[in-house]
C-alpha cells in the first residue's frame, strides 16, 4: 500500500528541520578549522576538475571531487609544480607546502566555498530517512526520524567538513532503500534504480565496494523465490544492475581504464597482504577495464588495513585496533536519546517477531546498520565512530 500524503504541519515540520540543519551546517563550515586530510582532499578535487588527478594515495573516490571539487578549481590553488614534494606524487606531501603557501584569510575563505557544495549530502540524508520513515511508519514518525538525525552530534559535527563520511551515509541508506523497493516490487526498472543507489554508494566511499557483491545476490534471490521463475527478467535485471555501476564508474574516473596483465594478478595472487576477493577482482579486471583510480585506491585501502591503527580503549592501547571498539564508542559517545530510542525499537522489533508480522522486506531496514558496523569491526582502521555513521 503507498504511504498516504504528508499533510501540512508535517511538510512544514521537515522544511524547518531542513533549513535548520542547513543553517547550522553553514555556520560550521566557516567556524571549523581545517580536518587533516582537508587539504589533500582538496588538492586531488581541483586536479579531477582538470583531468589530472593521479597523485597517491587516490582513496578518495570520485563523488566528492564532483561535487565539491569544481569550487577550488574555479578559484584555484597554489600548486607547488617547482616544488621538491611535486616529484613525490603524493597528495598528502604537496598539499602541505601548498597550505603553507596560503594566507590564513585565503586558507578560510576556500575551503568556506568548498565545503558548501557538499552539504546536499546531509541533507539528502535527512530527507531520504523522512522519505523512508513514511512509508514504513506514517508521517509523524518520520518528522522525527529526521529530527533525530539532524541533532546527533557526530553526523552534525563531520557534515561540514571536505570529507566523504556524509556522502557515504547518503549511498549506503540510499542503496538499501533501493533494495527495499526493489525487493517489494522486482521490475527491472527497480533493478537498475539498485544499480543507480550502487553507484552513489560506491562513489562515495570505497569501503562500499563490499556492496558489489551484495547487490546481484539480492536480485538473484528475489527472482528466484518468484514463481513461476522468470530468467529472462531476472538476466535483464542482474544486466542493468551490473551495468549501470560499472559504466557510471568508467565515466566517473574519467574513462582513466584498462585491463590488468597476467603478471599484474600474479603478483597479486603472491601477496599475502591481498586478500582473495580482491585477487578475484583482478581476474574479473584482466577481461574487462578496470576504473583504475578507484581500484588503486582500494588497494591502499587494502594496505593500509594490514598495515592497522592503535586505538585507546578502556585504559589501553590495542596496537592493531579491537573488533569492540565500534561498539563501546557508540556506548559512550552516541546521545544517550537514541540508546533509549534503540532500546524501545529492539522491544517492539520482538514483540512484532514474536506475533510475526514481520516480512522479508523488513530485512533492508533492520540489518544494514549491524552489517555495517559487524565488517566495520573486522578492519583495523578504527579512526572514532564517523566511520560507521552509515550505520547510525
Amino acid at each position: 500500500m503507498p504511504p498516504s500524503n504528508p499533510t501540512g504541519p508535517q511538510k512544514l515540520c521537515l522544511v524547518l528541520i531542513l533549513i535548520g540543519l542547513a543553517a547550522a551546517l553553514v555556520f560550521q563550515a566557516w567556524q571549523t578549522g581545517v580536518s587533516v586530510d582537508g587539504p589533500a582532499h582538496l588538492l586531488s578535487s581541483h586536479l579531477y576538475w582538470h583531468g589530472a588527478d593521479r597523485l597517491g594515495p587516490r582513496d578518495l573516490p570520485p563523488l566528492i571531487k564532483i561535487a565539491g571539487g569544481w569550487v577550488p578549481a574555479l578559484l584555484g590553488l597554489p600548486i607547488p609544480y617547482d616544488h621538491p614534494a611535486w616529484r613525490q606524487q603524493h597528495e598528502w606531501t604537496i598539499s602541505q607546502v601548498m597550505m603553507e603557501r596560503m594566507r590564513g584569510s585565503q586558507i578560510q575563505r576556500l575551503f568556506f566555498y568548498s565545503r558548501l557544495p557538499l552539504l546536499i549530502f546531509p541533507l539528502l540524508t535527512a530527507w531520504l530517512l523522512w522519505r523512508w520513515g513514511r512509508e514504513l511508519f506514517g508521517g509523524w514518525v518520520a518528522v522525527l526520524l529526521a529530527l533525530a538525525y539532524a541533532l546527533e552530534p557526530t553526523a552534525l559535527a563531520h557534515g561540514a567538513l571536505y570529507k566523504n563520511d556524509l556522502a557515504a551515509t547518503f549511498g549506503y541508506l540510499l542503496f538499501w532503500y533501493a533494495a527495499w523497493k526493489f525487493w517489494r516490487d522486482p521490475r527491472p526498472l527497480r533493478a537498475a534504480g539498485l544499480g543507480a543507489a550502487l553507484l552513489v554508494a560506491i562513489l562515495a566511499k570505497l569501503s562500499m565496494l563490499f556492496l558489489v557483491a551484495v547487490a546481484p545476490v539480492l536480485v538473484l534471490l528475489r527472482y528466484l523465490t518468484r514463481r513461476p521463475v522468470d530468467l529472462r527478467r531476472a538476466s535483464l535485471a542482474l544486466v542493468l544492475m551490473l551495468l549501470i555501476p560499472y559504466l557510471g564508474a568508467l565515466a566517473a574516473c574519467q574513462f582513466e581504464a584498462r585491463t590488468l596483465s597476467a603478471g599484474e594478478v600474479e603478483k597479486y595472487a603472491r601477496d599475502n597482504s591481498v586478500p582473495r576477493y580482491a585477487v578475484l577482482a583482478a581476474q574479473v579486471f584482466r577481461i574487462v577495464p578496470a576504473p583504475l583510480p578507484m581500484w588503486q585506491g582500494a588497494l591502499s585501502l587494502i594496505s593500509a588495513d594490514t598495515g592497522g591503527n592503535a586505538v585507546y580503549m578502556l585504559g589501553q592501547v590495542y596496537p592493531r585496533g579491537h573488533p569492540l571498539y565500534f561498539l563501546f564508542g557508540l556506548a559512550v559517545k552516541a546521545p544517550l536519546a537514541l540508546h533509549i530510542l534503540g532500546a524501545c525499537g529492539l522491544a517492539l522489533l520482538a514483540v512484532r517477531l514474536g506475533r510475526r508480522h514481520l516480512q522479508w522486506s523488513d530485512t533492508f531496514w533492520l540489518l544494514p546498520g549491524a552489517l555495517y558496523i559487524g565488517l566495520a569491526s573486522l578492519s583495523t582502521l578504527q579512526l572514532g565512530i564517523r566511520l560507521i555513521l552509515p550505520a547510525l
